[in-house]
């Protein structure tokens, strides 16, 4: 997975950097002090997520993050904000803007912040896939009842990532196995999900 963090703050990316070493996935780094590197570097790099801060000089987050999605290479790439002081306004303000998640910056923990990039990262995927199928006409079909077109796409993603990791066959399964199956992508390594 290519992460790219936004943060004027030295002392702030390496305390991310700890958390996404000890998440145990294989992450490949990339750092942006401020508005300008990190648009250079999405214009030449594409990212699997990008983690912005709210406070940056000369923008803050959800304006560089309207930004990158205007950009040809970082559109539709799922960014989630961080930030040293969350509020509820700040939070809303930054998920209508087009950002995939909020998130504070205290007390944030190593599967907190997997969790929310592997669920940034499959979102985007299913919104993607979701966008991809209506323009294609329905395709997928999990078998799982009473769940939403967006949890369908999520089951058949995992269905396909567990089948192509030769764990799960997809063929003829009834829906305690879908429930199997997905109990076993949520055990497996954010990494393998996100390859």
């Amino acid at each position: 997975m290519r992460l790219l963090i936004v943060d004027d703050s030295r002392l702030d990316r390496t305390r991310i950097k700890r958390l996404i070493n000890q998440m145990n996935t294989e992450v490949s780094l990339a750092e942006a002090p401020d508005v300008e590197t990190a648009l250079g570097m999405v214009a030449v790099e594409r990212f699997d997520c990008i983690l912005l801060d709210y406070r940056l000089p000369g923008a803050d987050g959800v304006e560089l993050a309207t930004e990158i999605a205007k950009s040809h290479s970082g559109a539709g790439t799922p960014m989630v904000m961080l930030t040293g002081e969350p509020s509820e306004g700040l939070a809303e303000h930054a998920i209508g803007a087009g950002l995939t998640d909020f998130l504070g910056k205290r007390n944030l923990s190593a599967e907190h912040l997997r969790q929310t990039l592997f669920n940034a990262i499959v979102k985007h995927r299913n919104d993607t896939q979701s966008a991809d199928n209506t323009a294609a006409g329905p395709t997928i079909n999990t078998g799982a009842p009473g769940l939403s077109k967006d949890e369908r796409l999520a089951v058949a993603n995992a269905l396909e990532v567990l089948e192509r990791a030769g764990l799960f066959d997809q063929a003829g399964h009834e829906d305690d196995d879908v429930v199997k199956a997905l109990d076993t992508v949520r055990n497996a390594t954010t990494s393998m999900l996100i390859h």
